[in-house]
């Protein structure tokens, strides 16, 4: 909070005023015991002679040979004429310095006198340090805590003036006396009227209309009238002078306690249990000034003077009255801490300030015994006492805490008693109602009650149809922003919000993390006492506690809920990874059977187009056949999809020349480019790559037969770039194109750009090259927009020169199949008779055999081996195709060319067939790839000649 300008400036004009006061005042405390004439002179006009007006009210009947009436005609060197009663005063101090006394030339009887004045020395020259001290403190404490508040200013402006009057620095330089005098009645009732208006104010719980007027503070201007004239030496009779004073005096201390008294007196209950101390510490303090002043006229001068200064030390226990109540009964409502440090501070002040009454006395002691100056001897005196006074005072610390605050250490232990346990709630509802009772029996509350939050509103706990506190109000807003206990009182609150709270003075915030959790109702005590500052901070400890371990507890609960739900959602991931695994696996342990009849029916419908005649004849042909390669590729793309999420697919990565597949590649696509009319461009490239030769295929013939399938009219092409260690591998058309947004989409499964089209696609495609070329590490972009076509890009790393370990292909097929001996190893009968038919078409002799063991026994002893193998991978009893081939050739001794047909997507089954490093072909087989790798082997180094 920002500080007023009104309260910084009181500060920097008093403060700095009261310290040169205070430092005027030690030094002559320690020069000179504060000595001051015996009498005190009347002025007789500017060209008179001052005269002896009276002796010196707290100084006895010590007039010191002087009589009333003589004329003060010079001290020392200095004429006296027309100089007064503080000139008087300043110039018998400055002749009289340290030696305290000075050469006075008097008038009696028209005759004059010279003779020796001695200065009267304070008994307790240090008495006024340690109280004044406290008023300062305790006023710019109360100021400091209570920024803006009017009754701070009125108590700081008027202990702090006081103080700077009762702090006198005459003596020294005349002009310093004259400064002095000039503070003391020009300010001294300035000092009275601030004092009086703020008892006036005390205590705050008083009708308006029955409260003291704080213009009684006015009456401070009677000091004025009385105490001025001495000043400015107007002619006020010199036996009336101490009388007036004494009565002026008198009845500021009692018209300030008349004050208070009437505003007690009409106080309700709660104000008067809060000025208590305040009475008490005005007692302490006025009481033995008025018994002292009642005595005078019974005892000694000398007694006298000494008891009065004795007496002047109970001062100190205004402002440790007003201190104590500040803290224990929270006067003037200050809601920030003001620690009890304070009373402390003032109690071990008073304790010091009684010591000093000893000092002079024993400073006198130390120099007779040591020899010492009297002033270095009360010094060090002074000093020791100061040191002895620390340890002191930490052992009175307990002592004056168990007098003035004797419930506190009771509060204080069971509030951290408190503290502890919350931290053993084992849930929200028992940390809330643990600190509900335990405040309530704490504090000696009426009741304490605690509101949770219930829909748009807050309820007490077990109380459905009490008032609610909204949400939305003024209260719950100011407690969601400030997370400290707040006075209801000064809540701006609605009206129903006053009626849901039902009085309760003290509202405790508890949150939860950032939430507001709960709230805490404090009614009145029972006991009727206020809340005090001390107490206000233990209930903001509590509520930072109780926040920290129901945001625990709630942490806790989340985190438990939050881990059943992580479970439930892991079995249900578990559950759907199971059925996907378990699906992949049907899916590759069924491709076998499935590819099976539709291998068998691709072999019979190539054979059929060969012997059917007619136009119609050969047009259903044709339809039977595209209809087949349609299904042969949905099917290829199905299981292929399931052998990649099977985790069936190894990449066998190694470095090949890429022209000779891609002349492949482009070879069947442009064929089917033609079929549809379209055009065909081919941008062949000379390189070595790093890739699976078989997978890249795979992708490549993925993009190609979409590029074909897609585009309507136009052409497609298939070019190679270089880029630095890479070569790209370039699939274009001239089709509709993808829009920017559906880019991505495309290359999940099963979707289709335009699902309306009969293309006979399932969406696969994409998918297989988008997960195919991650198994390859390959990276694949795409530049589309709709009408500009579609550019799919492969990205090849190349492989160093003359690394290539494949062999070269030839596009197309090949002539040279007559004639040859083929040993055909499958064990299904259909698919068996289907490829001995498309073999023998195309002019080989065919030798069937459905098992290993047939196979062998097919091979007549001391004849030519088979020209070719080709084998089925699963067969019967648990043999393979592999099996077949490696007995075919330990028994022929050759090594005889060999092609394994497939079915499998099995990831074991794949590793097996790569392994063994045979040709390999997937089931259905079209035979143009079947006729072209055949034709492929033969011409191997070392393949036979036709038998």
């Amino acid at each position: 909070m920002r500080r007023p300008w009104a309260d910084t400036l009181l500060m920097a004009l008093l403060l700095p005023l009261f310290a040169a006061c205070l430092a005027l005042h030690v030094r002559e405390a320690r020069r000179t015991g504060l000595a001051q004439p015996p009498v005190f002179a009347t002025g007789r006009g500017a060209d008179a002679y001052p005269v002896v007006g009276g002796v010196r009210l707290e100084r006895g009947a010590d007039w010191s040979g002087l009589v009333l009436g003589d004329r003060l005609i010079r001290v020392g060197d200095t004429d006296l004429r027309g100089k007064g009663y503080i000139g008087f005063d300043a110039y018998a101090l400055h002749e009289a310095g340290t030696r305290g006394s000075a050469p006075l030339v008097i008038e009696r009887d028209g005759e004059r006198h010279a003779m020796t004045l001695a200065m009267q020395r304070q008994q307790l020259p240090w008495y006024r340090v340690p109280f004044m001290l406290s008023f300062v403190l305790v006023a710019t404490l109360v100021l400091l805590r209570s920024p803006g508040s009017a009754t701070a200013r009125v108590l700081f402006a008027g202990f702090v003036a006081f103080a700077c009057v009762e702090t006198p620095f005459y003596g020294g330089p005349p002009l310093q006396t004259y400064a002095y005098g000039a503070l003391f009645h020009g300010v001294g009732p300035l000092a009275v009227g601030l004092l009086l208006a703020f008892f006036a104010r005390l205590p705050a719980e008083v009708p308006r209309e029955r409260r003291a007027s704080p213009w009684w503070g006015l009456a401070g201007a009677l000091f004025a009238v009385v105490r001025i004239p001495y000043f400015f030496d107007w002619p006020v009779p010199a036996l009336v002078a101490p009388a007036a004073v004494l009565v002026c005096d008198v009845g500021f201390l009692v018209l300030g306690v008349a004050l208070v008294g009437w505003n007690v007196a009409h106080a309700e209950p709660i104000g008067r249990r809060r000025v208590r101390w305040v009475l008490v510490g005005a007692a302490f303090g006025i009481a033995p000034m008025a018994v002292t002043l009642s005595l005078q006229s019974l005892l000694e001068p000398a007694t006298y003077h000494r008891l009065f200064q004795y007496s002047a030390i109970g001062a100190v226990f205004l402002p440790l009255g007003l201190a104590v109540s500040i803290t224990r009964a929270n006067l003037l409502d200050i809601d920030r801490l003001l620690s009890a440090t304070t009373a402390y501070s003032v109690a071990v002040g008073a304790a010091v300030a009684a010591a000093l009454a000893v000092v002079p006395p024993l400073g006198r002691a130390a120099a007779a015994a040591s020899g010492l100056d009297p002033r270095s001897a009360q010094t060090l005196v002074a000093l020791a006492v100061a040191a002895v006074a620390v340890p002191i005072g930490r052992r009175l610390r307990p002592v004056v805490e168990g007098v003035f605050f004797p419930e506190r250490a009771v509060v204080e232990r069971g509030f951290r008693q408190l503290l502890r346990d919350l931290s053993e709630c084992g849930g929200a509802d028992e940390l809330l109602e643990l600190a509900r009772a335990r405040i309530e029996s704490l504090l000696g509350l009426r009741s304490c009650a605690v509101y949770e939050p219930d829909g748009d509103a807050f309820a007490v706990r077990g109380r459905p149809d009490a008032p609610r506190l909204r949400r939305d109000g003024a209260l719950v807003r100011l407690l969601e922003r400030d997370s400290v206990p707040v006075r209801s009182a000064r809540a701006a609150l609605a009206a129903g919000e006053r009626e849901a709270l039902a009085g309760a003075p003290i509202l405790v915030p508890v949150r939860a993390g950032k939430d507001l959790a709960a709230l805490l109702a404090l009614g009145a005590k029972r006991s009727g006492d206020v809340f005090p500052s001390a107490e206000l901070t233990l209930l903001g400890a509590l509520a930072e506690k109780a926040s920290a371990e129901l945001g625990r507890l709630r942490d806790r609960a989340a985190l438990a809920s939050e881990r059943e739900r992580a479970a439930a959602l892991q079995q249900l991931t578990d559950e759907a990874q199971a059925a996907n695994r378990a699906k992949s696996r049907f899916l590759a342990a069924a491709s076998h059977d499935l590819r099976q009849p539709l291998h068998a029916l691709g072999l019979f419908v190539d054979r059929l187009s060969d012997h059917v005649a007619g136009d119609v004849g050969r047009a259903l042909a044709e339809q039977v056949q595209a209809t087949t390669r349609a299904l042969r590729d949905q099917l290829d793309a199905l299981l292929d999809l399931s052998r990649l999420d099977a985790g069936g697919v190894e990449p066998d990565v190694r470095a090949f020349a890429i022209g000779p597949e891609l002349a492949r590649l482009a070879a069947e696509t442009s064929a089917a480019a033609r079929e549809k009319g379209l055009g065909f461009r081919f941008e062949p490239a000379d390189a070595v790559v790093a890739s699976d030769p078989i997978l890249l295929a795979r992708v490549l013939q993925n993009l190609l037969a979409n590029a074909v399938r897609y585009t309507n009219a136009g052409s497609v092409a298939l070019r190679a770039r270089r880029d630095g260690a890479r070569l790209w591998i370039e699939v274009a058309d001239t089709g509709p194109g993808i829009p920017a947004d559906r880019q991505r989409e495309i290359f999940s499964e099963f979707y289709r750009l335009d699902p309306r089209a009969g293309d006979g696609g399932l969406g696969l495609g994409l998918a297989i090259v988008d997960r195919t070329a991650r198994l390859l590490g390959h990276a694949v972009q795409l530049d589309s927009a709709p009408g500009r076509g579609s550019v799919f890009r492969v990205a090849l790393p190349l492989a160093a020169a003359g690394t290539d370990t494949t062999e070269s292909r030839a596009p197309g097929a090949a002539a040279g199949l007559a004639g040859r001996r083929v040993l055909v190893v499958e064990d299904e009968p259909a698919v068996l008779e289907a490829m001995r038919g498309l073999l023998e078409s195309w002019g080989c002799r065919v030798t069937p055999a459905r098992s290993v063991a047939a196979a062998t026994d097919a091979l007549s002893p001391g004849a030519a081996p088979p020209d070719l193998i080709i084998a089925d991978y699963r067969l019967g009893d648990a043999e393979t195709g592999i099996d077949a081939i490696e007995r075919i050739r330990r028994a022929t001794g050759v090594d005889v060319p060999a092609v394994l047909v497939s079915g499998e997507s099995g990831r074991d089954s794949l590793v097996a067939i790569r392994a063994s490093g045979l040709r390999h072909l997937a089931k259905p087989v079209p035979p143009a790839r079947l006729r072209a790798l055949l034709a492929e082997l033969l011409r191997r180094p070392g393949a036979g000649a036709p038998h």
